[in-house]
């Protein structure tokens, strides 16, 4: 009887140690669906739009005029998106406007998307930096999610004459910056096909 109860009892503790290995081994993916959200550690992947046409999206810019796919198209275009709290979208849109509005125009629109801001606080933000080329609202940041997420920024694409996005970045450094000039200048020297995939490599936001 003794020795049933021993062979009992280590029959017992192999089982217990066989569940114990499979569940260590075993894949867990916790839901989260009274919040939402994608498993812990899941990440939205940001879309990469090189190669593809510009989503569709109506703005209105700070002069109240409306801005659409319809007025981009036949001309090189910038979209930039961007937002007043944002101190490297602050750093880089003089030099847009510099660099590229300034300089290419007008083969080239210039359009910056301000990611969840009025129209009036883009109007409060201008009067100190005399921005010329468009600056639209999106308070909903409807038309940020659109282009290509609602993470990084800045963020900014080239658009080629077809309406095809042909170059992307993402931060604002020098070296990026002078990418982006360039790839601008290939772009309006272009007859209208799309130029090859490259894009801009920084992968981070840096606000205040």
């Amino acid at each position: 009887m003794r020795r049933a109860l021993i062979y009992g009892a280590l029959a017992v503790a192999v089982l217990l140690s066989a569940a114990a290995y499979w569940s260590s081994r075993r894949e867990m993916v916790v839901e989260r669906p009274s919040l939402g959200g994608p498993p812990p550690g899941a990440r939205p992947k940001r879309q990469d739009l090189v190669g593809r046409p510009l989503p569709a999206f109506t703005a209105v810019d700070q002069h109240g005029r409306r801005v659409t796919n319809a007025t981009l198209q036949g001309r090189v275009a910038v979209v930039n998106v961007w937002a007043t709290w944002c101190q490297p979208c602050v750093a880089e849109l003089p030099r847009v406007e510099r660099e590229v509005w300034q300089r290419f125009r007008p083969q080239v629109a210039v359009i910056a998307i301000a990611r969840g801001e009025s129209a009036a606080k883009i109007r409060d933000f201008n009067q100190r930096m005399n921005l010329t080329f468009s600056l639209a609202e999106d308070p909903r940041g409807k038309i940020t999610r659109e282009l290509g997420g609602n993470d990084a920024i800045p963020r900014t694409y080239v658009v080629d004459r077809s309406g095809v996005v042909v170059y992307q970045a993402i931060g604002y450094s020098d070296s990026e910056f002078s990418k982006l000039v360039s790839a601008v200048e290939r772009a309006v020297a272009s007859p209208g096909a799309t130029h090859a995939n490259s894009r801009g490599g920084g992968d981070h936001e840096r606000s205040r």
